[in-house]
C-alpha cells in the first residue's frame, strides 16, 4: 500500500496508519480532502481519490487504490491571495473614508484654534473650545487607525526601543487593569530596536493588551508580553503560522498572550475584520488597526487561539537600520503662534478640492500678512501659479484631487518656477507621499488634519525673507 508508505513518511505510527486507512476505506470511491497533523508538528492537507478493486464483480474489494496529492502549499497560497484581496478592498474603503473625514476635521480643528486664540483662557467659552478640540483630536486618532488598517497611516520612522516602550506602556496599563489580572513583561536584553513610529507602536500594543484583558474578563488570569531577537526565514514563518512573507533577516519578535476564554477557528478567521467583535456591536478597529500597523511597518502578525486555552499574538518587526533622529521641536503656544506678521508681502496659493479646507487655510494664513489665493483643484492651481508666479512666496498643495492631483500639479509648477516652495498636505504618511513625488519632492509636508499653529509653523520658514 503506497498510501501507507506516504503516511509513514509523515511520521505516523502503525496504529494511526491503520486507523486512517479504515476510515478512508469507508469512503471508497469519493474524492475527499483530509487534514492530517503529522508527528513533526505541521499539518498536511491531502486531496485524494480512493477506489476499491476486485477480481470479479461478485467478489468483495480486496485492495484499496489511492491517488494522493499534497495541497498544503496550494492552500497556503490561496489563503495569502484571499487575505491580500480582503485587505486591498477593505483598506481602500477605510482609506477613502479617512481621507474625507480628515478634510472635515482639518476645517474643524483649524477654525477652533483660530477662535481659541482670541478667547480668554479663563472663560467658559475657552473651556468649551478646548473640549471641541479634544473631541476632534480623538476623531483624528480614529482616522489614523483607519489609515493604519489601510496600510497608509502616518509614520514617523526612527529607531524604537521596544523594551522601553512596552515597559512604559505596562506601567501605565497596570493602573487601569483589573487587580485580578496579572501583567508580566519580559523583554530579552538583545532585543533589537525596530524602525517605526513610536506612537503607532504604542497604539498597537495598547490594543493587544486591552483585547487580552477583555478576553480574561472578571475571572482573572495572566497577560504575558515577551520579546526576543529572532532569525526569520521561510521555515520560521511556516512554523509560526504567519500568512505574510518576509525577507530573511534579523527581527524583533514580541508576543502578547493571555489566559482568557480563547476563540474557535471560525472566530479566529474574522478577528482582523474592521468592527468585528465577540463583545458587543461597534467595538471599533482594535485588531484591524493592529494588522494595519504591522503591515505599514513591513512586519508580520500571527494569531493562535483555542477555546478555553487563551490567545497568543506574535508580531515580527525588522531590526532598525535608520540612525537616531531627534524629536521635532515643541510648537509654540496658540497665542504665540498666531499673531499676524506685519509688513509681509507677496502671496500664498492654497490648492485643495475641499472648500472648508481652503477657507480655513485662508483664515489662518491671512495672519502672515500675505495675499491668499485659492484654487479648487490641481488644474486650477497650476493656472493660478502661472498667472501669479512672480508674486508667490509659497504654495499649500493637497495631494488627492480630481482633474489633476498634487503630484502632477507640483511637476507642472516646478517647470514654471522651481524657486517657489511647495508644502504638500495629506492624511497619508510622509514616507508614502515622498515615494510618490520621487527625488524632486516638495519643500515640506503637512499632515491632515492640522491645527492652526501647525500650519503656521510649517509655512513661516518658507515665506521668511
Amino acid at each position: 500500500m503506497k498510501g501507507k508508505n506516504l503516511f509513514e513518511s509523515l511520521g505516523f505510527s502503525e496504529t494511526r496508519i491503520e486507523g486512517l486507512l479504515d476510515e478512508l476505506r469507508s469512503k471508497g470511491g469519493a474524492v475527499i480532502e483530509v487534514e492530517l497533523p503529522t508527528a513533526a508538528g505541521p499539518t498536511v492537507h491531502l486531496v485524494s481519490r480512493w477506489s476499491r478493486s476486485a477480481d470479479t464483480q461478485s467478489e468483495p474489494a480486496r485492495e484499496l487504490i489511492a491517488i494522493l496529492v499534497d495541497i498544503t502549499e496550494r492552500r497556503k497560497l490561496n489563503a495569502r491571495m484571499r487575505e491580500a484581496q480582503k485587505l486591498e478592498s477593505l483598506g481602500a474603503l477605510a482609506g477613502g473614508i479617512a481621507h474625507d473625514f480628515n478634510n472635515l476635521l482639518a476645517a474643524i480643528m483649524g477654525n477652533v484654534g483660530l477662535v481659541k486664540a482670541e478667547t480668554p483662557d479663563s472663560s467658559e467659552e475657552w473651556e468649551m473650545l478646548t473640549e471641541c478640540e479634544s473631541a476632534a483630536e480623538r476623531a483624528a486618532d480614529l482616522c489614523s487607525q483607519m489609515l493604519a488598517y489601510a496600510g497608509k497611516g502616518r509614520l514617523v520612522s526612527q529607531p524604537v526601543d521596544l523594551g522601553a516602550l512596552t515597559a512604559d506602556l505596562a506601567d501605565w496599563f497596570r493602573i487601569s487593569l483589573d487587580k485580578r489580572i496579572e501583567l508580566d513583561v519580559r523583554m530579552e536584553g538583545n532585543l533589537p530596536k525596530v524602525t517605526g513610529d513610536s506612537a503607532q507602536l504604542r497604539r498597537m500594543f495598547t490594543n493587544l493588551m486591552i483585547n487580552a484583558s477583555e478576553a480574561i474578563g472578571d475571572s482573572g488570569g495572566e497577560i504575558n508580553v515577551s520579546g526576543r531577537r529572532v532569525r526569520v526565514d521561510a521555515e520560521y514563518l511556516r512554523r509560526g503560522g504567519f500568512v505574510s512573507e518576509l525577507p530573511p533577516g534579523e527581527y524583533a519578535s514580541v508576543c502578547v498572550s493571555d489566559t482568557g476564554s480563547g476563540m474557535d477557528a471560525k472566530t479566529l478567521e474574522k478577528i482582523f475584520d474592521p468592527f468585528f467583535s465577540t463583545k458587543f456591536t461597534g467595538r471599533g478597529l482594535g485588531l484591524a488597526s493592529v494588522q494595519g500597523i504591522v503591515r505599514v511597518h513591513e512586519g508580520a502578525l500571527s494569531a493562535r487561539s483555542r477555546p478555553d486555552e487563551g490567545s497568543s499574538f506574535e508580531i515580527l518587526l525588522p531590526a532598525a537600520t535608520l540612525p537616531e533622529i531627534h524629536e521635532p521641536p515643541t510648537l509654540p503656544s496658540m497665542k504665540e503662534a498666531l499673531p499676524p506678521l506685519d509688513g509681509s508681502k507677496g502671496a500664498i496659493l492654497v490648492v485643495d478640492d475641499e472648500e472648508p479646507v481652503r477657507k480655513t487655510a485662508r483664515r489662518i494664513l491671512s495672519r502672515t500678512g500675505c495675499e491668499i489665493i485659492l484654487a479648487r483643484d490641481g488644474a486650477e492651481g497650476a493656472l493660478e501659479f502661472e498667472r501669479r508666479a512672480p508674486d508667490l512666496k509659497a504654495v499649500l498643495l493637497d495631494l488627492t484631487m480630481p482633474h489633476m492631483d498634487g503630484v502632477e500639479a507640483h511637476k507642472l509648477m516646478r517647470s514654471l518656477n522651481p524657486d517657489v516652495p511647495v508644502l504638500v498636505m495629506s492624511g497619508y504618511t510622509e514616507q508614502a507621499v515622498s515615494e510618490r513625488f520621487g527625488a524632486a519632492g516638495p519643500a515640506g509636508f503637512l499632515h491632515k488634519p492640522f491645527r492652526a499653529e501647525e500650519l503656521l509653523a510649517k509655512v513661516r520658514p518658507l515665506i521668511a525673507p
